[in-house]
């Protein structure tokens, strides 16, 4: 994601699961969740997607698929407030789809109190058109 590394959560030897929170962002960012369940075999830089190095957890897949115990909503969604969704947003550590993978709660943040409607942008490329044509349907 954009924004400052995370800091990691777990270490050489720890088992993780699915969507188990293994980086935590200090500042401007968004936590990061295990993509896999499994052991972690390294905490040390790799390249990104662009080349650049970053610290980064390595997890051996056990090919399980365990998952974390899910995040917990205190309320339906409803009859929370506007700064609670976001926390929850954060939490969940969800980012853009773009390039950039900008941190949706910063976003969100900035339209509190400001916004009145929603506009969904569903003009994604592939592979994420369909799944995001099909989500918006639903």
């Amino acid at each position: 994601h954009t924004g400052a590394p995370c800091k990691p959560l777990v270490e050489v030897g720890q088992e993780v699961r699915v969507g188990q929170r293994i980086g935590e962002t200090t500042g401007l960012g968004a936590p990061i969740h295990a993509s896999v369940s499994g052991k972690v075999t390294a905490v040390e830089p790799r390249p990104n997607n662009s080349g650049t190095p970053v610290l980064s957890v390595v997890i051996e897949n056990d090919f399980q698929d365990t998952p974390a115990a899910p995040l917990e909503r205190p309320a339906p969604l409803d009859q929370l407030t506007p700064e609670q969704i976001v926390a929850l947003v954060r939490d969940a550590g969800i980012t853009g789809m773009g390039g950039a993978s900008f941190p949706t709660h910063v976003k969100l943040s900035g339209a509190i109190g400001k916004a009145d409607t929603c506009i969904i942008n569903g003009a994604e490329c592939e592979p994420y058109i369909t799944a995001d044509h099909r989500l918006m349907l639903e």
